[in-house]
């Protein structure tokens, strides 16, 4: 597993969103 130190600024704003876009899609299903 990579270190947050390693992974860029971008990427994890990307990850972040991607894993809130999920959350989001989760919540519609109920």
């Amino acid at each position: 597993m990579l270190s947050l130190l390693d992974i860029p600024s971008g990427v994890l704003a990307v990850m972040i969103a991607t894993v809130e876009a999920a959350r989001m899609r989760m919540e519609q299903r109920r």
